[in-house]
């Protein structure tokens, strides 16, 4: 089955903690992001400190323009806790994830708790398609079928 470490983006975007706000909103219009990591770097290591998005950006610039707040930097307007997954997380429970969530992006981390990656909700989507179409044979060859009449059957009785 496949796993976030194998669809996930290693080449990873982020930001500071004590970057001003306003330039956070910048970079990620610039970027064309929906949300990023922030991080703290640890030498070839970054440490994943909170995670920003769009929508917490135009929650605080419409308050700063509309109620006079002052600047603030990203460390006082991140989530603090965002949810992340680990390398081993198979495909489908990302979808699920996504679902759920409503997220576009979660960051992957090591077993030691490191940003190592992060999985985009677009990825998941286009290996799942590809699943259904059967375009990629390896992917589908990996995939774990269920008996369809169990799984009726156990919805029934469980249900």
């Amino acid at each position: 089955m496949l796993t976030s470490k194998e669809i996930m983006t290693k080449n990873i975007t982020y930001i500071n903690p004590d970057l001003d706000v306003e330039k956070a909103g910048e970079y990620l219009i610039q970027k064309g992001l929906s949300s990023v990591p922030v991080v703290v770097d640890q030498g070839p290591r970054l440490k994943l400190v909170g995670f920003l998005s769009e929508a917490d950006l135009l929650n605080f610039c419409s308050n700063q323009v509309y109620f006079d707040q002052p600047n603030m930097t990203v460390k006082d307007l991140m989530r603090n806790h965002p949810y992340c997954v680990g390398e081993d997380v198979e495909i489908f429970e990302l979808a699920r994830i996504f679902m759920d969530t409503k997220y576009r992006l979660l960051p992957v981390l090591d077993a030691q708790g490191y940003l190592v990656g992060v999985v985009r909700r677009r990825v998941v989507l286009d290996k799942i398609l590809k699943l259904i179409k059967a375009e990629d044979s390896h992917l589908l060859n990996r995939v774990q079928k269920k008996d369809l009449h169990q799984l009726v059957n156990h919805r029934f009785i469980v249900g």
